[in-house]
C-alpha cells in the first residue's frame, strides 16, 4: 500500500471509530432494522418475515425495532450473519439483547431516539466494524480509480481518497449497521471496473469486463439503489463497439459475460430464497410516484435536507452540522467542481478517447444517482444525502481534479490543506454535535 494511502486510511479509521464508539447502538437511520435482519439470519438461516404494518409514527408501537428492512437483497446481511456467527463461535462479544426504551422527548432537533444505556461492546458493534471495513475499501478504491484514469496527475489519488475519507456523513454512515456500506463499496468497485474497461486494450478487455461484473454483482445484491450501474454498463458496451478494433461478436460476448457475472449474486439469492423478487417488489420504490410530491413545496423540503445530510446529519436525521461547517464543505465541493470543468476544457485535446469515455462514466454515475435519488423521493419521503454516496468516488475525483487545477505547483500543500480542513470539520462535528447530544460511553 502506498504510504500516502496508508496515512489517509489511518485518518479515516480514526474518525470512523470515534463515531462508532460515541454514537449509541440504534441511534442512526434504520440501524435497528438492519441489525435485526442480520441477527435473524444468523439465528435461523432464513430471511425475516414481513413486519406488522406501521400504524403510527415509526418510533411508536415497536415499529422502529421491527424487521421493516426485510425487503432488501440479502448479501450484506449474509455477510453480517457470518460475522455474528464467527463472533459467537470465538466468544468475542456478548449478544445484543434488546434496544432501550424510546426517549419520551423524541422527536425534535438534537434529541436521541433511545434512552441512554451504559456502553457495552456487543455483536452490534461487531457489525459496525464490518461497515467500517467496507468504508475503508471504498476509500482505497477511490485512490486507485484516480490513479487508473489519470496516472500522470500527481496528488490526484490522495486528493480523491482524502475527500471521500473525511466527509463527516461518510464516517458516520460507516460507523453503524447499514447495507449502504456494502452498496457504496460494490458501486465503487463496479465503477473502477467499468473505467478499466474504457481504458483497456483489446488483450485485457474481457478480464476487465469480468472484474467490473464482480463489483456490480456485489452492489446490485446489496441494494436496489445501485442498479443504475447496469444501464451505464450497457452504454459503455455500445461505445466499445465503436472504439475497439475487434470483431463485434467478441464485444457482445464480453458484455454477456459481464451481465451474467453482475446478476450472479441476485440469481444465487433467488435459488436460496424463492420469494426474493417478491420482496424487492415490496420496496418503497415499487409503489410508484406519489402525486402529492409533485409540488414546489415538496422540493423546498427535499433540497435543504438532502444538502445537509450529504455532509453531516446525525442521529435519526435530526442532528445537523452547524451551518458554518456546511458552508466550508460547500466551498470545497463547488471550487473543486468548477476547477474540474475548466481543467477538462483546457485538457480536452490532450486526453485520449478512452480517457474521455472514462470521464463520461464519472459524470454518468453522478447523473444517474441524482436521477434515482429524485425518483425515490417522489415515491417515498427520504431526502437523505447518503443515497448519493454510491457515486462518491466519481465526485471525489472531480473535486480533486478541480483543486489541483487551481493549485498549480503547490499541489501537495493544497491536498494536505483540503484534507486537514475537512478532518477539522469532522472533529468539530464530533465535539459540537455527537458528544453533547449522546451520553459519551453510552451504547
Amino acid at each position: 500500500m502506498p504510504r500516502s494511502l496508508l496515512l489517509i486510511t489511518t485518518l479515516y479509521l480514526a474518525m470512523t471509530l470515534a463515531y462508532l464508539i460515541a454514537v449509541p447502538v440504534g441511534e442512526a437511520p434504520d440501524e435497528p432494522a438492519h441489525f435485526l435482519y442480520a441477527q435473524h439470519l444468523a439465528d435461523t438461516g432464513t430471511p425475516p418475515a414481513p413486519p406488522p404494518p406501521q400504524r403510527d409514527s415509526f418510533w411508536k408501537n415497536g415499529f422502529v425495532t421491527s424487521n421493516y428492512e426485510w425487503h432488501h437483497p440479502p448479501f450484506y446481511y449474509a455477510l453480517g450473519a457470518l460475522v455474528l456467527r464467527t463472533g459467537r463461535f470465538l466468544s468475542l462479544v456478548d449478544r445484543y439483547p434488546a434496544f432501550p426504551a424510546i426517549n419520551p422527548e423524541f422527536p425534535g432537533t438534537m434529541r436521541p431516539l433511545f434512552v441512554p444505556a451504559p456502553l457495552r461492546f456487543t455483536e452490534a458493534h461487531l457489525l459496525r466494524l464490518l461497515s467500517a471495513l467496507l468504508g475503508l475499501g471504498t476509500v482505497c478504491v477511490s485512490f486507485f480509480l484516480a490513479r487508473r484514469l489519470f496516472p500522470g496527475e500527481l496528488w490526484l489519488p490522495e486528493m480523491s481518497a482524502g475527500f471521500v475519507a473525511t466527509i463527516p456523513q461518510f464516517n458516520f454512515l460507516h460507523a453503524y449497521v447499514t447495507n449502504d456500506a456494502l452498496a457504496i463499496f460494490g458501486s465503487s468497485l463496479g465503477l473502477l471496473g467499468l473505467v478499466s474497461v474504457a481504458l483497456s486494450n483489446t488483450t485485457d478487455l474481457r478480464r476487465n469486463w469480468l472484474w467490473a461484473g464482480c463489483g456490480v454483482a456485489i452492489a446490485v445484491a446489496a441494494k436496489m439503489t445501485t442498479w443504475y450501474l447496469l444501464p451505464l454498463a450497457f452504454l459503455l458496451a455500445i461505445a466499445q463497439l465503436q472504439s475497439k478494433p475487434r470483431a463485434p461478436l467478441k464485444n457482445v460476448t464480453d458484455f454477456l459475460l459481464f451481465t451474467a457475472t453482475a446478476a450472479a449474486g441476485l440469481l444465487l439469492s433467488r435459488l436460496l430464497w424463492p420469494d426474493l423478487f417478491q420482496r424487492l417488489l415490496n420496496s418503497p420504490q415499487s409503489g410508484g410516484i406519489n402525486q402529492d410530491f409533485l409540488t414546489i413545496a415538496h422540493l423546498r423540503i427535499i433540497i435543504p435536507m438532502a444538502h445537509t445530510s450529504f455532509w453531516g446529519m446525525f442521529g435519526w436525521v435530526n442532528m445537523p452540522l452547524p451551518s458554518p461547517l456546511l458552508w466550508i464543505l460547500d466551498a470545497i465541493l463547488l471550487i473543486g467542481l468548477a476547477g474540474a470543468l475548466l481543467w477538462l476544457l483546457r485538457r480536452r485535446q490532450k486526453l485520449s478517447k478512452n480517457q474521455w469515455i472514462g470521464v463520461l462514466l464519472l459524470w454518468g454515475s453522478i447523473g444517474s444517482v441524482l436521477a434515482a435519488f429524485w425518483y425515490f423521493n417522489l415515491t417515498a419521503f427520504q431526502p437523505q444525502g447518503r443515497f448519493l454516496f454510491t457515486a462518491l468516488p466519481a465526485i471525489g475525483m472531480l473535486v480533486g481534479l478541480g483543486w489541483l487545477h487551481w493549485a498549480g505547483r503547490f499541489r501537495g500543500w493544497v491536498t494536505l490543506g483540503v484534507v486537514l480542513v475537512m478532518a477539522s470539520v469532522n472533529l468539530t462535528g464530533l465535539a459540537t454535535v455527537i458528544f453533547p447530544n449522546f451520553s459519551f460511553l453510552a451504547g
